[in-house]
């Protein structure tokens, strides 16, 4: 088994596109915890710009450079007093509150 050399380190990724990324990619795959937050309604320009596909409709690019992220659909412009939907899961609640616990902030891309 490998070393982790980022274990216990997390990072909040909110780039987009290539650069950004990939750079997150690379602390992942040191073992960092990745959460990749993106707009709920525009998402990553590169999760369905492109012309090669998987099977769930998420581009290849895209997918070799987040894979061992978690991803959060999440509007960070506008705050709202209570979590509705899909997103009221206790892990989710968890991240929220757990935002003081953030090692590396990534926003640019």
């Amino acid at each position: 088994m490998g070393m982790n050399a980022l274990a216990g380190v997390r990072v909040v990724d909110l780039s987009h596109v290539i650069a950004g990324p990939t750079a997150s990619h690379y602390l992942a795959l040191e073992g960092a915890e990745v959460i990749k937050l993106e707009h709920p309604l525009k998402g990553d320009i590169l999760r369905g710009g492109a012309r090669d596909m998987l099977d769930d409709g998420i581009s290849i690019g895209f997918a070799s450079i987040n894979g061992g992220k978690q991803s959060l659909a999440l509007d960070v412009k506008h705050s709202y007093d209570t979590l509705v939907g899909p997103h009221t899961s206790p892990a989710y609640k968890t991240m929220l509150i757990d935002v003081a616990g953030v090692d590396v902030l990534g926003e640019r891309s």
